[in-house]
């Protein structure tokens, strides 16, 4: 299953995009937009802030984001 990241904001970094691209098969996993902010889930899980609609963000939350990402799917899909 892959998630449609053209409804994501161009601020989103690069890192976060490919941490996103790389979510593995077995997972429901989804993007939802609110007024302002981008989260993924798996199922009824939120797994993490991926971006907003301002700006860019900076390395450490990038790293942070992807970090949080890779933790989840290691506990959930390993």
């Amino acid at each position: 299953m892959s998630i449609d990241l053209s409804a994501m904001s161009r601020h989103c970094s690069r890192e976060v995009r490919d941490a996103v691209r790389a979510l593995p098969n077995g997972g429901d996993w989804r993007l939802l937009k609110t007024k302002d902010h981008y989260f993924l889930y798996d199922g009824p899980t939120r797994v993490a802030c991926i971006d907003n609609n301002g700006s860019k963000p900076s390395e450490f939350i990038a790293k942070k984001i992807v970090r949080t990402v890779q933790k989840y799917v290691t506990a959930h899909y390993a």
